[in-house]
């Protein structure tokens, strides 16, 4: 598996590299998935301020967004220099070190606990614990969000093993139906999932239609919520 903390300083680039076939670059898909973080804090939480957790937080990017919205953003990240660099950008936020096996969080200590691409970074025989660990910290009402790369997409799954910067070597992608599985094998309820990213284009018409499509197998990634 990748040490972070060595691609720290050319992670943006090499998703760059990798993404520049689709006509716009790593910042887009951020952007998109804030969106919908904030669209779900919305309907769910009824405009409440909400404290979120960011599991495998990366530099952050996606903080700003949820920080001028008036969120309260907690991040935890194993590679420690990642972490230090994420915390010198938002300092509005907390990042926390994290061990890879027990959150540094209390139980029932957040509102919605995100997970962005992180999973199949995470060893198989860990998947288990790691979403039990999701649970643990999440409040009775909360929602686990994680994103994920799609299997089933040729495109992802060709970038997954030969792009990317080499940064997922070692790791193993997990369908949304194996995850829906272990979610609700740690008692997770309320479990759904929707496709994403049929369309690279920004356009209220494309982002529409990728809503339409959710159902259908094939966007690049997919969007998991779970209640505890």
């Amino acid at each position: 598996m990748l040490d972070f903390n060595h691609a720290k300083d050319s992670y943006r680039s090499a998703i760059e590299g990798s993404v520049a076939f689709t006509g716009t670059d790593h910042a887009f898909f951020i952007a998109e998935k804030g969106k919908m973080i904030l669209d779900l804090a919305r309907r769910r939480f009824a405009g409440r301020k909400l404290k979120l957790l960011d599991v495998g937080c990366g530099h952050g990017f996606v903080h700003p967004m949820l920080l001028d919205a008036g969120h309260e953003v907690t991040g935890v990240e194993i590679a420690e220099e990642v972490l230090e660099m994420a915390a010198k950008t938002n300092p509005a936020a907390r990042y926390l070190p994290y061990d890879g096996q027990v959150l540094p969080a209390p139980d029932a200590s957040f509102d919605m606990v995100m997970v962005m691409c992180v999973v199949h970074h995470v060893p198989v025989p860990q998947w288990g614990n790691f979403l039990k660990e999701l649970r643990r910290v999440l409040r009775p009402d909360g929602v686990i969000v994680i994103f994920e790369h799609n299997p089933i997409n040729p495109v992802v799954n060709y970038l997954f093993h030969y792009g990317f910067g080499g940064m997922d070597k070692g790791a193993t992608m997990i369908g949304r139906r194996k995850l829906e599985r272990l979610l609700s094998k740690t008692g997770c309820s309320g479990i759904q999932s929707g496709y994403i990213f049929f369309t690279s284009f920004g356009s209220r018409f494309f982002r529409w239609l990728d809503r339409v499509l959710a159902w259908l197998p094939l966007g690049a990634q997919y969007m998991t919520l779970a209640g505890k």
